[in-house]
């Protein structure tokens, strides 16, 4: 009787339209899907499992196979495309970038000393504003030390500039003019060698006084307007420019080499109480959260119910034949219907007692 039960069963089971095979694989996902996240989901267990999961080994083999791949997909379909970030940021959405930002501070950098030591940033710039100080100052005008010549000059070869020019050059001989000129280049030789110290000593501290005028400047009315339009240049700016640029300056890195290094950064990263603990918590938080609801109020609120129903019918169904034709199956019915435990089918299909 069993075994006859059994081929029975397959055959409904197996055929290649059976709607109690459908019948039977809507009732298990309904099942699934009315029950609670708590019920199926242990946070310590999740947890053991994501820790488990973090090896060198694992996240090399996904860099390798997904990662880097995908990467190199974004760049030719960015290539390709020449897709503008505007595309993505409807106008709306962008004023309300610019909105958000205009009361916006500028970040204070509190851990840019701890990054970058004042003292090596100092030495790599001071000589690039001393030197720019400098050749400010060569720019400006130098007394003439000759303005005899010059004035002479002014006459050009006449009979009387001619007479002019002879007075003077016997002037230019004398110990008065001599000891005069030396004067005035001394001067303009102290003058230079005064402007170079102030240079060398300004540029010392030109980053900390610059800070306080920007900071002033930005604090002033003209200050904000100007900031006000070099944001909205560089946001109108931004929506024009497209994917492609901005991955030339990533691509500068050496973007899989960095990425390579990820697998020692996360299996030293398991080590430490901070990531431990932050798992902990967050997972805490999910089951907190949502774990009273059910998958199905989960999809319905997320807009997708009658969707994903629909999607993992179809799915499933082709599965479902296959699942029901393997042999171990077969096997463990065999076994279900033989044991000792199975319930006489008269028992099975006999009616109610009224009494009970």
């Amino acid at each position: 009787m069993s075994d006859l039960l059994q081929d029975r069963i397959l055959q409904i089971l197996t055929a290649d339209k059976s709607p109690l095979r459908d019948e039977l694989l809507d009732f298990t996902l309904e099942f699934l899907l009315d029950r609670k996240l708590a019920t199926l989901f242990d946070p310590k267990e999740a947890h053991s499992l994501i820790i488990a999961s973090l090896t060198e080994i694992n996240a090399s083999n996904y860099i390798e196979r997904y990662s880097l791949p995908q990467w190199d997909r974004y760049l030719k379909r960015c290539k390709n495309s020449q897709a503008k970030i505007g595309i993505f940021v409807p106008e709306i959405v962008q004023q309300q970038i610019d909105d958000l930002l205009k009361d916006a501070m500028l970040p204070e950098g509190k851990w840019v000393p701890k990054v970058f030591e004042p003292v090596l940033i100092r030495k790599l710039l001071s000589p690039v504003i001393q030197q720019t100080l400098v050749n400010f100052a060569n720019k400006l005008p130098r007394p003439n030390l000759d303005p005899i010549s010059e004035a002479a000059s002014q006459f050009g070869s006449s009979k009387l500039g001619n007479r002019f020019a002879g007075r003077f050059s016997k002037l230019k001989q004398s110990a008065v003019f001599s000891r005069g000129k030396d004067m005035l280049s001394d001067l303009t030789a102290d003058l230079e060698g005064r402007i170079h110290e102030i240079a060398k000593d300004f540029s010392s501290t030109a980053m900390s006084e610059g800070k306080i005028a920007l900071q002033m400047r930005l604090e002033s009315e003209e200050g904000r307007k100007i900031m006000s339009e070099i944001r909205r240049h560089f946001l109108s700016s931004l929506m024009e420019t497209t994917l492609s640029e901005l991955n030339e300056d990533i691509e500068r890195y050496p973007v899989a080499e960095l990425t390579r290094l990820a697998p020692a950064i996360i299996v030293e990263s398991v080590k430490t109480s901070f990531l431990l603990d932050a798992l902990t918590e967050e997972l805490d938080a999910l089951l907190k959260a949502e774990g009273d609801r059910t998958f199905r109020e989960i999809l319905d609120e997320a807009g997708i119910l009658d969707e994903s129903l629909k999607t993992i019918r179809n799915i499933s169904a082709p599965h479902a034949k296959d699942y029901f034709q393997d042999p171990r199956f077969a096997s463990w019915l065999g076994r279900l219907l033989a044991s000792e435990e199975t319930i006489p089918l008269d028992e099975v299909f006999q009616e109610p007692d009224k009494d009970q």
